[in-house]
């Protein structure tokens, strides 16, 4: 079991390690990987491979370690992610 208090770098490759070490989500050749410019610690990953799904998804995630929000001392405690695919009303084209 993945241990969702780790730390992972505030990168592209650390995005992807721990959404990929988090979920059964799997990084493509075609996934694109775009920071949150105002909050440190999340990112936003497209064209993933989803057991699930036959279609691409994307997914927003949370990584543990680094503030909730800009200027903060609430440091989030845990890894976490939001699969956006799955909700129709955020669907992308």
């Amino acid at each position: 079991m993945a241990d969702i208090t780790k730390k992972y770098p505030d990168t592209e490759e650390g995005a992807k390690e721990c959404l990929e070490n988090q979920s059964v989500l799997k990084v493509t050749n075609k996934t694109q990987v775009v920071p949150d410019y105002v909050v440190e610690g999340v990112w936003k990953l497209t064209n993933l491979k989803s057991p699930e799904s036959k279609e691409l998804v994307s997914a927003i995630i949370y990584m543990a370690g680094y503030p909730e929000i800009p200027h903060s001392r609430i440091i989030r405690k845990y890894n976490d992610f939001l699969v956006l695919d799955h909700m129709p009303f955020v669907k992308e084209k």
